[in-house]
């Protein structure tokens, strides 16, 4: 197989990963929880009602916004570590250290 035609099965193989990846953050005292996936959807957020203000707009929007950040940062990061280890088998000889 060419060059190209590794490149687009490592494509697939690195979509497929990422779609499978499950990151998951909460909020520091645990009021929200987010997941998202390593292509960075958005899959769940689950609220513990519990231990917030239901009165405080404010406070939910700041943790959902702040959490949810969290976790898609952590999805950029993972998507990075995925792409490069992936990338690197298909580099030839001597271009290994080329992705970092």
């Amino acid at each position: 197989m060419d060059i190209f035609g590794n490149l687009k099965a490592k494509q697939d193989q690195i979509a497929q990963q990422l779609s499978s990846l499950v990151i998951e953050r909460s909020s520091p005292d645990g009021e929200i929880t987010v997941e998202v996936s390593g292509l960075r959807e958005v899959k769940d957020i689950r609220v513990d009602f519990s231990k917030i203000d239901t009165e405080d707009a404010d406070q939910l929007q700041d943790l959902l916004v702040t959490t949810i950040n969290a976790a898609m940062d952590e999805a950029k990061l993972q998507e990075a570590q995925i792409s490069q280890s992936s990338m690197k088998d298909i580099l030839p000889p001597g271009f290994e250290n080329l992705m970092g």
